[in-house]
């Protein structure tokens, strides 16, 4: 309750109101009514006014039993017939389930239509002539004025020209929900930007504020595809798929999250995944005389990086077609070549200062690394082969964090002479075949990250192996090379924590250049160690969980359901699926990750867990009663036999404490989860 003094909103008439809402509405009265009746023309200052005055044009009123899904999604009433009223105000299709609407008529009561007909009287008093009637429609068979009254009314109704109900975009439209509710109604009307609803709406404007924090805070870094200073700065002059891939995103990681914006980001992601892949296929999309149309090829990503966190079949079916078209534009544009690249920055974002010219490029290198990782991440969450192959990405690595997040002219003038020069002339596909392509003091963690993306297609080169016979030695070779590899993108990972460690962290050069490589808004150093830790630990889950997709596959074959069988218990493979199983677990226990590899990683870990221990006896007690002794996990992958992690034997008669395990860690990625 507002208290004696409790801040007033004072209007310059003298008149003043506890809400600031209040006081907006109120001033509208000051100025030219604003809200036009499209029937008969009459003006309003207020738009609860005309929604008032347009209920005496519609058919009598009715109570519907099945509204329509424009209705149904606003949880407000529908006037029913082949268009209700609202859908006809805002120019959209009238959609019904299972066919048309079945109503109960409700009759007005005599003073109610004494009101209507004096309040069209009065509208009609003022009006003479003999104007031939311009148009006059009608979407309802009947109406519940009566005949008399519309004979009375004829010289008005002549003089009306009824205007297209069809939405203007040049004036937009304001949508009648706020957050994500109103974004969708903002798709469903098919506007071009949130600019007139962030200009005309407070509460609008509060919901996309917090929508681009959070994006920022929980989304940014393990997908730095938007220009931040940009983003935070300039949210309303981006286009609207654009803005509404990200508020969506910033929706879904909110802490307190109601049904409702669940439900609306979901379906916002719905309308942008078939508005999207319809984009695509437009012949105008792209053309030689032309940019390159960045900010939709930008919301196509963010789009499909959102379908990760998503676990519906059809819009998980949709993202497959999405991809598959988005990465054939590219592909037909040659964006992934550095110098076909470059060639369109030179022609279309020329020029000498330095600030745009380094953005623009950076947006177009950022996205398209993106995109690879993406494609590596979507392969391998749902047992695909990725459709990039590592050789095909021959763009330049990004720059650092730090210079793609200067807030301000002075801050990026400061940071861009402390950018690591090294690894700017270094291209993606030169990372595949070499850890010290880059220098380890300039090697940043989405490097590492990008580098075990490059081996994955080795998975599906190498394919299953043949555990009834003695092994090709060839077969054994591409083995042992694939699992080097995969060791030493580890090996630079662990240096890089060693170089993070608090004791070396503001003693060696090489950890100031990794403070100084992830700053942010915020350039202290803790940040930057929360950012570098975050990234570190997507990359040990990536490292874990290829090597365990690549021992799974070398049991049953790439993108093969695992099911139970003997030859689990038995094998090698399958002993060291489940220790890296279990390693994903102790890492996903420690630190609460946002990462949506989490989830696929720990649901394919416990599949693993259980194929491996059931059906075997219980092993893990020695003669004397006693548990055996520990054993490292080379020795145990080897030899088999008894294993313990922290005390806890590895072992069937633990089966339900570990699987309990593995699913708490799985429903601790709720976020993930629809």
């Amino acid at each position: 309750m507002s208290g004696l003094g409790s801040t007033r909103h004072a209007c310059h008439c003298g008149k003043s109101f506890i809400r600031k809402e209040h006081l907006t509405r109120h001033q509208a009265t000051h100025n030219k009514p604003a809200y036009v009746c499209n029937v008969c023309q009459r003006q309003f200052s207020r738009k609860d006014l005309l929604r008032r005055h347009a209920s005496l044009h519609e058919a009598s009123h009715t109570r519907m039993v099945v509204s329509c899904e424009a209705c149904r999604a606003n949880k407000s009433k529908c006037s029913g017939g082949t268009r209700c009223s609202r859908c006809a105000r805002r120019g959209i299709e009238c959609i019904y389930r299972g066919g048309p609407p079945q109503a109960k008529r409700m009759l007005r009561s005599d003073e109610s239509e004494a009101e209507a007909n004096a309040s069209v009287r009065e509208d009609t008093e003022h009006e003479d002539g003999n104007d031939e009637l311009t148009l006059l429609t009608s979407s309802t068979p009947e109406t519940s004025l009566s005949w008399e009254v519309l004979q009375r009314n004829v010289q008005f109704l002549k003089t009306i020209t009824i205007v297209s109900p069809q939405l203007n975009p040049s004036s937009g439209c304001l949508p009648l929900g706020q957050g994500m509710e109103g974004i969708y109604e903002l798709l469903i009307a098919e506007e071009s930007s949130l600019e007139v609803a962030m200009e005309k709406s407070d509460g609008m404007k509060g919901h996309v504020s917090r929508y681009t924090q959070i994006y920022l805070k929980n989304f940014h870094l393990r997908w730095p595809i938007l220009h931040g200073p940009t983003l935070s700065n300039e949210i309303d002059s981006i286009s609207l798929p654009l803005a509404a891939s990200m508020c969506l995103i910033g929706a879904w990681f909110q802490d307190s999250k109601g049904s409702n914006e669940i439900l609306y980001a979901l379906k916002v992601h719905d309308i942008l995944l078939e508005r999207l892949l319809h984009s695509l296929t437009e012949p105008d999309l792209v053309s030689a005389k032309q940019a390159w149309p960045i900010e939709v090829f930008q919301a196509v990503l963010l789009t499909l990086i959102f379908s990760l966190y998503r676990t519906d079949k059809v819009a998980l079916s949709r993202a497959m077609l999405l991809r598959s078209g988005f990465i054939t534009i590219l592909r037909e544009l040659e964006a992934f070549n550095a110098e076909k690249l470059a060639t369109h920055l030179q022609t279309y974002y020329s020029g000498s200062y330095a600030p745009y010219t380094i953005a623009r490029r950076e947006q177009f290198r950022r996205l398209l690394v993106s995109t690879y990782q993406f494609d590596s991440y979507f392969g391998l969450a749902h047992g695909k082969p990725p459709l990039l192959h590592c050789q095909e990405v021959g763009v330049f690595l990004p720059s650092s964090f730090a210079l793609w997040n200067a807030y301000g002219v002075d801050i990026f003038a400061m940071r861009q002479v402390e950018e690591m020069t090294e690894r700017s002339g270094v291209k993606v596909s030169e990372l595949a075949n070499h850890t010290d392509t880059v220098a380890s003091t300039e090697l940043l963690v989405e490097d590492v990250q990008l580098g075990l993306c490059n081996i994955l297609h080795t998975i599906w080169v190498l394919g299953p192996a043949d555990l009834n016979k003695v092994e090709r030695p060839t077969h054994n070779l591409q083995t042992s090379l694939f699992i080097q590899k995969l060791d030493d993108w580890k090996h630079e990972l662990d240096k890089i924590e060693k170089l993070i460690d608090l004791e070396n962290v503001t003693k060696r050069d090489a950890a100031k250049h990794l403070l100084l490589a992830y700053r942010g808004e915020d350039d202290s150093a803790v940040a930057s160690l929360e950012r570098i830790t975050t990234l570190m630990q997507d990359g040990i889950i990536l490292y874990y969980y290829l090597k365990m997709f690549h021992y799974v596959s070398q049991i049953i074959g790439p993108g093969t359901r695992i099911e139970s069988s003997e030859i689990w218990q038995t094998s090698k493979y399958g002993r060291e699926a489940l220790v890296c199983a279990l390693q994903i677990l102790k890492i996903v226990e420690s630190r609460v990750s946002s990462n949506p590899l989490i989830r696929y990683a720990l649901a394919t870990g416990v599949d693993v867990m259980r194929v491996s221990l059931s059906g075997q006896r219980c092993e893990c007690l020695a003669r004397k009663g006693q548990h055996a002794a520990n054993r490292t996990h080379p020795q145990w992958s080897d030899t088999g036999g008894p294993f313990r992690i922290d005390g806890t034997p590895v072992c069937v008669c633990k089966l339900t404490f570990w699987s309990d395990r593995f699913e708490k860690g799985i429903q601790g990625q709720k976020i993930m989860v629809e």
